[in-house]
């Protein structure tokens, strides 16, 4: 991942409250997002309780809190 470049891909990790709505309202935020921020590349990963996922752990390690 080269930070420098121009126009790329958003990755948003995400960590919501359990609900039987999360998929509902990822597809909802993209929607806004794309109406934002134009057509561009968004990445969003949803965190669970206990998740060991690799990127998960790299998305804690180097992410940026919004």
């Amino acid at each position: 991942m080269d930070d420098n470049k121009r126009g790329g891909d958003i990755d948003l990790l995400l960590r919501p409250q359990l609900s039987d709505r999360v998929i509902a309202r990822k597809l909802d935020l993209l929607r806004l997002l794309e109406r934002q921020l134009g057509e561009r590349k968004i990445d969003i990963l949803i965190e669970m309780p206990d998740d060991t996922r690799p990127i998960v752990r790299l998305a804690h390690e180097t992410g940026v809190l919004l």
